[in-house]
Protein backbone atom coordinates (compact mmCIF):
# COMPACT_ATOMS: atom_id res chain seq x y z
CA UNK A 1 0.00 0.00 0.00
CA UNK A 2 2.49 2.70 1.17
CA UNK A 3 4.56 1.70 -2.81
CA UNK A 4 1.35 2.04 -4.33
CA UNK A 5 0.76 6.03 -2.38
CA UNK A 6 4.27 6.83 -3.17
CA UNK A 7 3.74 6.28 -7.30
CA UNK A 8 -0.16 7.95 -7.10
CA UNK A 9 2.13 10.60 -5.60
CA UNK A 10 4.40 10.35 -8.09
CA UNK A 11 2.04 10.43 -11.17
CA UNK A 12 0.29 13.49 -9.86
CA UNK A 13 3.58 15.78 -9.65
CA UNK A 14 3.97 14.74 -13.11
CA UNK A 15 0.66 15.50 -14.60
CA UNK A 16 1.55 19.27 -12.41
CA UNK A 17 4.73 20.01 -14.13
CA UNK A 18 3.26 18.60 -17.79
CA UNK A 19 0.53 20.82 -17.90
CA UNK A 20 0.94 24.34 -19.56
CA UNK A 21 -1.50 26.45 -17.19
CA UNK A 22 -0.73 29.67 -18.95
CA UNK A 23 -0.36 28.44 -22.77
CA UNK A 24 -1.28 31.28 -25.57
CA UNK A 25 -1.98 30.84 -29.01
CA UNK A 26 0.41 33.59 -31.27
CA UNK A 27 -2.96 33.96 -33.26
CA UNK A 28 -4.55 35.34 -30.13
CA UNK A 29 -1.52 37.88 -29.24
CA UNK A 30 -0.56 41.14 -30.67
CA UNK A 31 3.30 41.06 -30.68
CA UNK A 32 4.71 44.43 -31.06
CA UNK A 33 8.45 45.13 -32.64
CA UNK A 34 7.75 48.93 -32.25
CA UNK A 35 6.08 51.78 -30.49
CA UNK A 36 5.78 55.40 -31.51
CA UNK A 37 4.49 58.52 -29.59
CA UNK A 38 2.99 61.85 -31.14
CA UNK A 39 0.87 64.21 -29.47
CA UNK A 40 -2.70 63.77 -29.84
CA UNK A 41 -5.43 66.37 -29.86
CA UNK A 42 -6.83 68.03 -26.96
CA UNK A 43 -2.84 67.33 -25.26
CA UNK A 44 -3.67 63.48 -25.31
CA UNK A 45 -1.58 60.74 -26.48
CA UNK A 46 -1.85 59.27 -30.24
CA UNK A 47 0.83 55.83 -29.96
CA UNK A 48 0.96 53.86 -32.77
CA UNK A 49 1.52 50.41 -32.32
CA UNK A 50 3.84 47.94 -34.65
CA UNK A 51 2.35 44.61 -34.73
CA UNK A 52 3.75 41.18 -36.70
CA UNK A 53 1.95 39.39 -38.86
CA UNK A 54 3.05 35.72 -37.71
CA UNK A 55 1.97 34.20 -41.18
CA UNK A 56 3.61 36.51 -43.44
CA UNK A 57 6.90 36.28 -41.11
CA UNK A 58 6.95 32.47 -43.02
CA UNK A 59 7.51 33.69 -46.09
CA UNK A 60 10.63 33.65 -47.89
CA UNK A 61 12.73 37.02 -48.95
CA UNK A 62 13.60 39.77 -46.77
CA UNK A 63 10.92 42.60 -47.89
CA UNK A 64 10.09 44.39 -51.03
CA UNK A 65 8.41 42.62 -54.43
CA UNK A 66 4.69 41.21 -53.85
CA UNK A 67 5.19 40.00 -50.84
CA UNK A 68 2.37 40.39 -47.98
CA UNK A 69 3.19 42.75 -45.63
CA UNK A 70 4.37 41.41 -42.64
CA UNK A 71 3.43 44.05 -40.16
CA UNK A 72 0.33 46.19 -39.21
CA UNK A 73 0.59 49.67 -37.66
CA UNK A 74 -2.64 51.08 -35.27
CA UNK A 75 -2.72 53.88 -33.54
CA UNK A 76 -4.78 54.61 -30.38
CA UNK A 77 -5.21 57.67 -28.53
CA UNK A 78 -5.79 58.25 -24.85
CA UNK A 79 -4.62 60.25 -22.03
CA UNK A 80 -2.48 57.66 -20.52
CA UNK A 81 -0.29 55.08 -22.33
CA UNK A 82 -2.40 52.55 -20.69
CA UNK A 83 -5.96 53.74 -21.75
CA UNK A 84 -3.86 53.94 -25.59
CA UNK A 85 -2.81 50.32 -24.94
CA UNK A 86 -6.96 49.43 -23.46
CA UNK A 87 -8.00 51.34 -26.48
CA UNK A 88 -5.80 49.26 -28.87
CA UNK A 89 -7.34 46.06 -28.05
CA UNK A 90 -10.84 47.05 -28.44
CA UNK A 91 -9.75 47.84 -31.79
CA UNK A 92 -8.07 44.65 -32.94
CA UNK A 93 -9.48 42.50 -30.25
CA UNK A 94 -5.81 40.84 -28.94
CA UNK A 95 -4.06 40.60 -25.88
CA UNK A 96 -1.28 42.96 -26.50
CA UNK A 97 2.55 41.41 -25.74
CA UNK A 98 5.06 43.41 -25.48
CA UNK A 99 8.37 41.25 -24.74
CA UNK A 100 9.08 41.79 -28.29
CA UNK A 101 9.50 45.27 -28.68
CA UNK A 102 12.71 46.37 -30.23
CA UNK A 103 12.37 50.23 -30.87
CA UNK A 104 10.08 52.77 -29.14
CA UNK A 105 10.15 56.22 -31.15
CA UNK A 106 9.30 59.51 -29.36
CA UNK A 107 8.59 62.68 -31.69
CA UNK A 108 9.98 66.05 -30.97
CA UNK A 109 7.08 67.46 -30.10
CA UNK A 110 5.94 64.89 -27.39
CA UNK A 111 10.29 65.08 -25.83
CA UNK A 112 10.18 68.88 -25.35
CA UNK A 113 6.82 68.40 -23.39
CA UNK A 114 8.71 65.27 -21.03
CA UNK A 115 9.39 62.20 -22.04
CA UNK A 116 9.07 60.72 -18.02
CA UNK A 117 5.44 59.82 -18.55
CA UNK A 118 5.84 57.31 -21.15
CA UNK A 119 8.24 55.20 -18.83
CA UNK A 120 5.15 53.60 -15.53
CA UNK A 121 3.70 51.38 -17.45
CA UNK A 122 6.28 49.82 -19.35
CA UNK A 123 8.36 49.84 -15.94
CA UNK A 124 5.24 47.95 -13.89
CA UNK A 125 4.46 45.53 -16.97
CA UNK A 126 6.32 42.18 -16.37
CA UNK A 127 5.89 41.42 -19.78
CA UNK A 128 8.07 44.49 -21.10
CA UNK A 129 11.15 44.23 -23.17
CA UNK A 130 13.55 46.43 -21.17
CA UNK A 131 16.30 46.69 -23.77
CA UNK A 132 14.14 48.06 -26.89
CA UNK A 133 16.04 50.89 -28.52
CA UNK A 134 14.31 54.54 -27.45
CA UNK A 135 15.34 57.22 -30.72
CA UNK A 136 13.87 60.87 -31.01
CA UNK A 137 11.95 61.75 -34.24
CA UNK A 138 13.14 65.15 -35.36
CA UNK A 139 11.44 67.25 -37.29
CA UNK A 140 8.43 64.64 -37.82
CA UNK A 141 5.68 62.81 -36.33
CA UNK A 142 7.20 59.46 -34.43
CA UNK A 143 5.18 57.42 -36.47
CA UNK A 144 6.34 58.47 -39.67
CA UNK A 145 9.64 56.03 -38.68
CA UNK A 146 7.50 52.92 -38.11
CA UNK A 147 5.29 53.55 -41.32
CA UNK A 148 7.87 54.25 -43.53
CA UNK A 149 8.70 50.47 -45.12
CA UNK A 150 11.93 48.86 -45.81
CA UNK A 151 13.04 47.37 -49.10
CA UNK A 152 15.83 45.27 -47.08
CA UNK A 153 13.49 43.99 -44.19
CA UNK A 154 10.22 43.19 -43.57
CA UNK A 155 9.82 44.86 -39.83
CA UNK A 156 10.60 49.06 -40.27
CA UNK A 157 11.39 48.46 -36.37
CA UNK A 158 13.79 45.67 -37.23
CA UNK A 159 15.41 47.76 -39.84
CA UNK A 160 15.69 50.63 -37.74
CA UNK A 161 17.35 48.95 -34.65
CA UNK A 162 20.00 47.75 -37.14
CA UNK A 163 20.90 50.92 -38.60
CA UNK A 164 21.03 52.39 -35.34
CA UNK A 165 23.56 49.84 -34.44
CA UNK A 166 25.36 50.66 -37.72
CA UNK A 167 25.28 54.06 -36.84
CA UNK A 168 26.58 53.96 -32.99
CA UNK A 169 29.28 51.74 -34.46
CA UNK A 170 30.81 53.91 -37.09
CA UNK A 171 30.25 56.87 -34.29
CA UNK A 172 27.55 59.14 -36.04
CA UNK A 173 25.14 58.39 -33.15
CA UNK A 174 24.49 56.05 -29.78
CA UNK A 175 22.62 53.39 -28.52
CA UNK A 176 20.16 54.20 -25.37
CA UNK A 177 17.87 51.61 -24.48
CA UNK A 178 14.33 52.07 -22.21
CA UNK A 179 16.31 50.75 -19.37
CA UNK A 180 19.35 52.74 -19.39
CA UNK A 181 16.96 55.94 -19.69
CA UNK A 182 15.01 55.29 -16.90
CA UNK A 183 18.95 55.08 -14.60
CA UNK A 184 18.94 58.44 -15.72
CA UNK A 185 15.47 59.43 -15.08
CA UNK A 186 15.95 58.39 -11.28
CA UNK A 187 18.73 60.77 -10.73
CA UNK A 188 18.37 64.11 -8.43
CA UNK A 189 20.33 66.19 -11.58
CA UNK A 190 20.79 64.60 -14.77
CA UNK A 191 20.83 65.39 -18.33
CA UNK A 192 21.72 62.78 -21.08
CA UNK A 193 21.37 62.66 -24.80
CA UNK A 194 19.20 60.13 -26.92
CA UNK A 195 19.83 59.26 -30.86
CA UNK A 196 17.80 61.17 -33.67
CA UNK A 197 16.67 60.32 -36.94
CA UNK A 198 15.47 62.44 -39.32
CA UNK A 199 13.97 62.51 -42.77
CA UNK A 200 17.16 62.83 -46.03
CA UNK A 201 14.49 64.43 -47.92
CA UNK A 202 10.72 65.66 -48.25
CA UNK A 203 9.57 64.43 -51.31
CA UNK A 204 7.49 60.99 -52.29
CA UNK A 205 7.12 58.42 -50.12
CA UNK A 206 9.53 57.91 -47.84
CA UNK A 207 11.33 54.31 -47.39
CA UNK A 208 13.76 53.62 -43.93
CA UNK A 209 16.10 53.75 -46.25
CA UNK A 210 15.74 57.27 -46.27
CA UNK A 211 15.80 58.17 -42.96
CA UNK A 212 19.15 58.94 -40.84
CA UNK A 213 20.26 58.19 -38.19
CA UNK A 214 22.81 60.62 -37.02
CA UNK A 215 23.03 62.99 -34.71
CA UNK A 216 21.73 63.22 -30.78
CA UNK A 217 19.49 64.88 -28.69
CA UNK A 218 19.56 66.83 -25.07
CA UNK A 219 17.48 66.10 -22.70
CA UNK A 220 17.50 68.19 -19.95
CA UNK A 221 15.09 66.47 -16.84
CA UNK A 222 13.27 64.64 -18.82
CA UNK A 223 12.49 67.35 -21.48
CA UNK A 224 13.81 67.85 -25.12
CA UNK A 225 16.07 71.32 -24.54
CA UNK A 226 17.97 71.29 -28.22
CA UNK A 227 20.25 68.69 -30.66
CA UNK A 228 23.62 67.81 -31.09
CA UNK A 229 24.90 68.11 -35.03
CA UNK A 230 27.00 65.54 -36.08
CA UNK A 231 29.73 67.20 -35.62
CA UNK A 232 29.17 67.46 -31.46
CA UNK A 233 27.70 64.59 -31.38
CA UNK A 234 30.78 62.87 -32.61
CA UNK A 235 32.96 64.99 -29.71
CA UNK A 236 30.63 63.58 -27.05
CA UNK A 237 30.93 60.28 -28.13
CA UNK A 238 35.04 60.10 -28.05
CA UNK A 239 35.02 62.07 -24.88
CA UNK A 240 32.15 60.31 -23.17
CA UNK A 241 33.86 56.46 -24.09
CA UNK A 242 31.04 55.66 -26.53
CA UNK A 243 32.73 55.43 -29.42
CA UNK A 244 34.86 52.64 -30.59
CA UNK A 245 35.64 52.48 -34.04
CA UNK A 246 34.93 55.67 -36.46
CA UNK A 247 36.68 57.87 -39.37
CA UNK A 248 37.94 61.05 -39.37
CA UNK A 249 39.17 63.16 -42.61
CA UNK A 250 41.89 65.14 -42.52
CA UNK A 251 44.24 67.69 -44.70
CA UNK A 252 47.37 66.49 -46.09
CA UNK A 253 49.96 68.23 -44.48
CA UNK A 254 51.61 68.88 -47.80
CA UNK A 255 48.40 69.79 -49.55
CA UNK A 256 45.52 70.98 -47.99
CA UNK A 257 43.17 70.03 -50.54
CA UNK A 258 44.19 66.24 -50.44
CA UNK A 259 42.25 64.08 -47.77
CA UNK A 260 43.43 61.35 -45.98
CA UNK A 261 41.13 58.97 -43.99
CA UNK A 262 42.23 57.78 -40.36
CA UNK A 263 40.57 55.07 -39.17
CA UNK A 264 40.46 55.35 -35.61
CA UNK A 265 40.65 51.79 -34.22
CA UNK A 266 40.87 52.11 -30.20
CA UNK A 267 39.37 55.23 -27.93
CA UNK A 268 39.19 55.72 -24.29
CA UNK A 269 37.23 59.19 -23.27
CA UNK A 270 37.32 59.88 -19.53
CA UNK A 271 35.87 62.72 -17.57
CA UNK A 272 37.38 64.01 -14.19
CA UNK A 273 35.69 65.77 -11.60
CA UNK A 274 37.51 67.46 -8.67
CA UNK A 275 36.85 70.36 -5.76
CA UNK A 276 39.93 72.55 -5.97
CA UNK A 277 39.48 75.77 -3.36
CA UNK A 278 35.72 75.44 -3.40
CA UNK A 279 35.41 75.51 -6.84
CA UNK A 280 34.83 72.68 -9.04
CA UNK A 281 37.13 71.87 -11.69
CA UNK A 282 36.75 69.89 -14.92
CA UNK A 283 38.54 68.21 -17.76
CA UNK A 284 37.91 65.44 -20.12
CA UNK A 285 41.46 63.19 -21.26
CA UNK A 286 41.16 61.17 -24.85
CA UNK A 287 43.76 58.88 -25.64
CA UNK A 288 43.17 56.93 -29.05
CA UNK A 289 44.92 54.74 -31.69
CA UNK A 290 44.06 54.45 -35.62
CA UNK A 291 45.47 53.28 -38.66
CA UNK A 292 46.05 55.31 -42.15
CA UNK A 293 43.01 54.16 -44.16
CA UNK A 294 43.22 56.33 -47.28
CA UNK A 295 45.17 58.79 -48.86
CA UNK A 296 44.56 60.97 -52.35
CA UNK A 297 47.64 62.02 -52.82
CA UNK A 298 51.64 60.15 -53.76
CA UNK A 299 53.79 60.77 -50.42
CA UNK A 300 55.07 58.39 -48.24
CA UNK A 301 53.44 59.38 -44.67
CA UNK A 302 55.12 56.73 -42.80
CA UNK A 303 58.18 58.75 -42.17
CA UNK A 304 58.49 59.63 -38.60
CA UNK A 305 57.89 63.80 -39.73
CA UNK A 306 54.99 63.05 -41.34
CA UNK A 307 53.50 60.36 -38.68
CA UNK A 308 54.21 63.24 -36.21
CA UNK A 309 52.05 65.87 -38.20
CA UNK A 310 49.09 63.28 -38.67
CA UNK A 311 49.05 62.37 -35.36
CA UNK A 312 49.16 66.24 -33.99
CA UNK A 313 46.57 66.83 -36.99
CA UNK A 314 44.21 63.82 -36.17
CA UNK A 315 44.54 65.15 -32.15
CA UNK A 316 43.47 69.06 -33.07
CA UNK A 317 40.12 67.56 -35.04
CA UNK A 318 39.35 65.19 -31.50
CA UNK A 319 39.99 68.29 -29.59
CA UNK A 320 37.53 70.73 -32.14
CA UNK A 321 34.84 68.01 -31.86
CA UNK A 322 34.77 67.61 -28.37
CA UNK A 323 34.75 71.59 -27.55
CA UNK A 324 32.09 72.46 -29.62
CA UNK A 325 29.97 69.46 -27.70
CA UNK A 326 31.50 71.13 -24.59
CA UNK A 327 30.82 74.43 -25.49
CA UNK A 328 27.42 73.54 -26.84
CA UNK A 329 25.74 71.54 -23.72
CA UNK A 330 27.20 74.48 -21.33
CA UNK A 331 25.87 77.84 -23.26
CA UNK A 332 22.87 76.62 -24.92
CA UNK A 333 21.75 73.82 -22.88
CA UNK A 334 23.01 74.27 -19.63
CA UNK A 335 23.04 70.52 -19.48
CA UNK A 336 25.90 67.76 -18.48
CA UNK A 337 25.49 65.45 -20.24
CA UNK A 338 29.33 64.49 -19.58
CA UNK A 339 28.37 63.24 -15.82
CA UNK A 340 31.01 65.55 -14.56
CA UNK A 341 28.44 65.73 -11.96
CA UNK A 342 28.15 62.20 -10.81
CA UNK A 343 31.91 62.25 -9.80
CA UNK A 344 30.97 65.28 -7.68
CA UNK A 345 27.94 63.41 -6.19
CA UNK A 346 29.97 60.70 -5.28
CA UNK A 347 33.59 61.99 -4.05
CA UNK A 348 32.35 65.25 -2.51
CA UNK A 349 28.57 64.42 -0.81
CA UNK A 350 29.11 67.58 1.75
CA UNK A 351 30.19 70.13 -1.35
CA UNK A 352 27.36 69.12 -3.25
CA UNK A 353 24.91 69.16 -0.52
CA UNK A 354 26.31 72.79 0.35
CA UNK A 355 27.38 74.59 -2.91
CA UNK A 356 26.53 72.39 -5.96
CA UNK A 357 22.51 71.72 -6.13
CA UNK A 358 22.39 74.71 -9.09
CA UNK A 359 24.71 72.69 -10.87
CA UNK A 360 23.37 73.75 -14.28
CA UNK A 361 24.21 77.05 -13.71
CA UNK A 362 27.58 75.99 -12.49
CA UNK A 363 28.49 73.87 -15.78
CA UNK A 364 27.81 76.55 -17.61
CA UNK A 365 30.21 78.79 -16.17
CA UNK A 366 33.17 76.48 -15.82
CA UNK A 367 36.17 75.65 -18.02
CA UNK A 368 36.68 72.25 -19.12
CA UNK A 369 40.24 71.79 -19.78
CA UNK A 370 40.40 68.89 -22.63
CA UNK A 371 43.42 66.90 -23.39
CA UNK A 372 43.61 64.42 -26.94
CA UNK A 373 46.39 62.30 -27.27
CA UNK A 374 46.66 60.36 -30.73
CA UNK A 375 48.93 57.11 -32.13
CA UNK A 376 49.16 55.69 -35.27
CA UNK A 377 49.93 52.58 -35.66
CA UNK A 378 49.62 51.33 -38.96
CA UNK A 379 49.78 52.54 -42.50
CA UNK A 380 48.23 48.97 -44.21
CA UNK A 381 50.45 46.99 -47.04
CA UNK A 382 51.50 50.01 -49.11
CA UNK A 383 53.69 52.91 -47.75
CA UNK A 384 52.42 55.41 -50.99
CA UNK A 385 49.22 55.06 -53.19
CA UNK A 386 50.16 54.18 -57.45
CA UNK A 387 50.16 57.15 -59.48
CA UNK A 388 50.06 56.74 -63.32
CA UNK A 389 53.69 57.09 -64.58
Amino acid sequence: MRGIGKLLFILSIILVLTSCWNNRDLTDLAIMTGIAFDKGEDGKFEITFQIVKPEAMKTSGEGGGNEKKAFNNVSSTGETVFECARNLIAKINKKVYFGQVQLMVISEEFARDGISKIFDLFERDTETRRRADLIIAKGMEAKTVLESESRMSKLPATHETEALEASRHFGKTLKVTFIDALKFLNKEEYSFVLPTINKSNNTGKVFQEDLLTEGSAVIKKDKLVGFLGPLETRGYLLADDKIKNTIINIPSPLHSKKIISIEVVRNKGKTISKIVDGKPVLSIEVTAEGNIGEQQEKADLTKPDMVKALEDTVEKEMKDKIEAAVKITQKEFKSDVFGFIDEIYRNYYSDWTKTFRNWSKIYSQTPVNIEVKFKIRRSGLIREPAEPK
